[in-house]
């Protein structure tokens, strides 16, 4: 909107205005033709001075004074009589720099000596257009900056905020509240959530009163853009900068990169505060800004329409701020505009909901009805009560950064009181629109969502919990391939090739997503961490390939029409029950860092391994006596495959107890006990 109101000051900027006023027996009436024009350019029409008598008759010869006490001003004629129609004029040429500029004159009337002034102002206008777009860019800037930086120093944190969540939506609210704190975006929570929605992992309901709380903390940045932050701006841009370039913590770098990113929000929204200032001495800004105050709607959706285009609420509501401090808008057109930042705000969540889930969809809708129900009321109580706002406001603060800001955060706790008790009904009018459909997606992982990637902590643990439906796919693929050993039809084998094919599209899905998540900016912690994850998916789908490998075998078995005696099947039941053991452990072991469940693992393999030697010892034993050689190659060609499958199943314990990287915590960064191999012998 500043944008477009600094290319409209560009071609119309010509406006008369005019005082009158009696002196004695004259009348005396001052106008300038344009209040406003380019620097270092003269005015296209003169300022004048006409002078009347009582009757309205022209006075002549009365000796007129113009004069400026700002130097770089030039006045062509400082010294002008009244002609015959008792006008007395002169032109001027407006300064270099962009401002307001006022011009005295000194009436010699024959009893007294009048004085009055006007005002003109004067635009840079490649000045005032840069430095909007300039000071926008580097206000968003700082903001991304500082969400960015929030979500590597909160690190863990975050995803315990998350993990507390509960059904009692007042938690859940409270949740909202923190987790936008923390991010310093309503936006980023949103999106959030409904990645949670689409994985599965919260409810609809859950998600409601999240979003709830979100639009409460989001206000936490409108509390903070309201101090008078324009004089410590660049010493926090300084002070960031050091400790970034300085520091060799990722943490405290993270810590830097906060401090500079307000320093950045501070420096952009004071440098548009600078340049939008004198505008508030155009007519034609003024009258405007002045329909805001008349037509709420207009100035609602121009705050929606804000941002929609700035993608944050934040932005808008500091933009609303700066034209409040200019001058350029009351309180009652920053409530209105305040409103309309806020409905804007749900967009990018309706963006992110689109391809999602039946339930992504109906949280998105929601929160597009709690934010347009909450301005309709709040339009309604304008318009009856916006003297009684306004008053109350101001009893608060006087400031009226502080009053913007404030309404802000009434606003959304108010909002969010009423809808808090409401999620039921809520919920129910949102499934109502968006009925239940058959999911139509192909994807075989359920908890990785593309929303997830701004949050790099919780998109690992997601990746985690997709390993774990990925080692119950190996234990369908190896479980069924082991019956298909005793079958006479060849359906379990068919069957086990099946799930083999679901594994391998586990394992393009998890890859494609850690490739994905990789491009994004990472602490070092979790990128150390992607690498291992990456190795895990391999090893599963390698070990999903062994268990494969035994339905091979018992297909060449069927065809051969070979049996196995009693012995060798006792010796792969043994086989196949401790790697279908260390199966059943291994997602406990991931999802929950169970240190004492990852060396159970461990110690599950090493004992894989006795077993392999002694029962292929005892099928060449079983050869040398005269057995058929063929089911013994078999039997022990199973055996190798088993104990291959538990190889690659005891990276995954050693990834859990830190054994896979050099800092010994790769995948995890808390209660690491870092058991090595060798200490498990």
């Amino acid at each position: 909107m500043l944008m477009l109101l600094a290319l409209t000051l560009f071609w119309f900027n010509y406006y008369d205005i005019l005082a009158a006023d009696a002196h004695g027996d004259y009348i005396i009436e001052t106008s300038v033709g344009r209040s406003s024009g380019r620097i270092n350019q003269i005015l296209d029409e003169p300022i004048k001075v006409r002078i009347t008598d009582l009757h309205g008759e022209p006075v002549e010869d009365v000796k007129v004074e113009f004069y400026s006490s700002k130097s770089d001003l030039t006045v062509k004629n400082e010294q002008v009589y009244t002609d015959h129609n008792g006008i007395a004029q002169t032109f001027i040429r407006l300064g270099q720099v962009m401002g307001d500029y006022e011009i005295e004159t000194r009436i010699y009337l024959p009893n007294e000596v009048v004085f009055d002034q006007v005002t003109v102002t004067a635009f840079d206008y490649r000045k005032l257009i840069f430095y909007i777009i300039g000071g926008l860019g580097i206000f968003l800037f700082g903001i991304r900056k500082v969400s960015e930086s929030l979500r590597i120093a909160a690190g863990d944190n975050l995803k315990r905020i998350l993990s507390r969540l509960t059904t009692n939506r007042w938690l859940g609210a409270g949740v909202g509240v923190a987790v936008t704190a923390l991010l310093q975006s309503s936006s980023a929570t949103t999106v959030m959530s409904i990645g949670f929605v689409n994985a599965g992992l919260l409810t609809l309901r859950q998600a409601i009163s999240v979003l709830i709380g979100a639009n409460v903390g989001t206000t936490i940045t409108a509390q903070i853009i309201a101090f008078k932050v324009g004089e410590v701006a660049l010493p926090a841009v300084a002070l960031g900068t050091l400790i970034l370039l300085f520091s060799k913590s990722y943490r405290v770098k993270a810590y830097g990169s906060i401090i500079l990113g307000f320093g950045f929000l501070f420096f952009g929204l004071n440098m548009m505060t600078d340049v939008v200032t004198p505008l508030r001495s155009s007519v034609f800004v003024s009258d405007f800004f002045l329909k805001f105050s008349h037509n709420y709607l207009l100035a609602i959706f121009a705050g929606t329409l804000m941002t929609v285009i700035v993608q944050s609420s934040s932005a808008t509501v500091g933009i609303t701020i700066v034209l409040a401090v200019s001058g350029l808008i009351d309180i009652y057109s920053a409530m209105a505009l305040v409103l309309g930042d806020n409905i804007g705000t749900t967009v990018t969540g309706a963006l992110a909901s689109i391809g999602g889930s039946v339930n992504a969809r109906r949280t998105a809708l929601s929160n597009v009805f709690i934010k347009i129900i909450g301005a309709g009321y709040m339009v309604v109580l304008l318009i009856f009560f916006a003297q009684p706002m306004a008053s109350l406001l101001e009893s608060i603060s006087s400031d009226l950064a502080r009053q913007v800001a404030n309404f802000h955060t009434f606003f959304n706790v108010f909002n969010s009181l009423i809808f808090l008790p409401l999620i039921p009904l809520l919920q129910k009018t949102v499934c109502i629109m968006i009925p239940d459909t058959v999911d139509k997606k192909k994807e075989v992982t359920v908890y990785l969502s593309n929303e997830l990637l701004n949050e790099p902590s919780i998109a690992i643990d997601q990746i985690k919990l997709e390993l774990s439906n990925m080692i119950g796919n190996v234990e369908d693929v190896f479980k069924t391939s082991m019956k298909s050993l005793d079958s006479i039809n060849r359906l379990l084998i068919e069957e086990t090739f099946e799930f083999e094919a679901i594994n391998d599209r586990y394992q393009l899905e998890i890859t494609e997503f850690i490739a994905k998540l990789s491009r994004r900016e990472l602490s070092n912690e979790d990128a150390d961490r992607l690498p291992v994850l990456l190795h895990l998916t391999n090893d599963l789908e390698k070990a999903a390939d062994f268990s494969r490998n035994i339905a091979e075998i018992a297909e060449r078995k069927l065809d051969k029409e070979i049996e196995f005696n009693k012995w060798q099947k006792e010796s792969l039941d043994v086989m196949a029950d401790i790697l279908i053991e260390m199966l059943k452990k291994l997602p406990v072991a991931l999802e929950h860092n169970d240190q004492e469940m990852a060396h159970i693992v461990a110690i599950l393999e090493q004992k894989m391994d006795k077993c392999e030697i002694k029962f292929k010892k005892q099928q060449i034993r079983d050869i040398s006596s005269g057995q058929n050689i063929e089911s013994a190659i078999m039997v022990m060609d199973i055996i190798t495959n088993i104990e291959k499958a538990g190889d690659h199943l005891f990276n995954l314990a050693q990834a859990v107890m830190g054994a896979l990287s050099e800092d010994k915590k790769a995948l995890y960064s808390d209660l690491l006990v870092n058991t090595t191999v060798s200490e498990l012998k």
